[in-house]
């Protein structure tokens, strides 16, 4: 019921199921926490879900179980979490707060595709304006992860989940902090994927961004240009 019309997953949220469902995904056993966490990323695709987890603190839920669990059930958590936070600026800040980060950065290397695309996204929302939690981001060391999911071997949507984040973790004001990111292997694979003729523009557009914001250190000019990023620049 839970992947069907808008109208009945407003009806299974008011009738207090999602409370259900996050009791066994915070208690229930492995088969029940998999059901559970399917199901409630289903029902957190639109603002009456996002209200009926946060309404049975389910955040806190949800960030507990990205340290267990099968694939599925990571797939399916990570998932939900970054359909909240997509939705709920409000709720970025308590996912951090719940110690999900190190947990996504983990994520960003694990051999489950669908798995590293949603924790890249979530990470693009976590990122979006917010110093203190691009800081958070940067220390537990996203920036390699999300510069390893830019090749052409990865999904369009991975790749564009990924250079957004970098854009956002760029835009950081402290300078020590953009030169401790702009090592050779992240500045490297952003200008890449510029270069590469089968990249999306939206990709390509954050990673444009990304490499703009590292500039703003001047640490880091010498290093972007030592990429052959003025080369593929002239040439856009």
């Amino acid at each position: 019921l839970a992947e069907k019309e808008s109208a009945v997953k407003v009806a299974i949220s008011e009738a207090s199921a999602m409370a259900c469902l996050l009791a066994l995904l915070d208690t229930g056993s492995s088969a029940e926490r998999e059901q559970a966490g399917a199901a409630v990323r289903n029902l957190s695709f639109d603002a009456e879900g996002v209200r009926a987890v946060v309404n049975n603190d389910g955040v806190g839920v949800l960030a507990r179980r990205l340290a267990d669990g099968t694939n599925s059930l990571q797939v399916s958590v990570t998932g939900a979490l970054a359909n909240l936070a997509a939705i709920d600026v409000g709720i970025r800040q308590e996912i951090v707060d719940e110690g999900a980060v190190p947990h996504l950065v983990s994520k960003l290397s694990d051999a489950n595709a669908a798995l590293q695309d949603r924790a890249a996204a979530l990470l693009q929302s976590l990122s979006h304006e917010s110093e203190s939690r691009q800081a958070v981001i940067l220390e537990a060391g996203a920036a390699a992860p999300l510069a390893g999911l830019l090749t052409s071997k990865h999904s369009f949507a991975a790749q564009g989940h990924s250079a957004a984040a970098l854009r956002n973790l760029a835009s950081i004001k402290c300078t020590a902090a953009k030169e401790a990111m702009a090592t050779p292997p992240v500045v490297t694979a952003l200008t890449q994927l510029v270069k590469r003729k089968g990249s999306t523009l939206h990709a390509k557009e954050q990673a444009l961004g990304a490499l703009w914001g590292l500039t703003y250190a001047p640490g880091n000019r010498d290093r972007v240009a030592a990429t052959g990023a003025i080369t593929v620049l002239v040439a856009l």
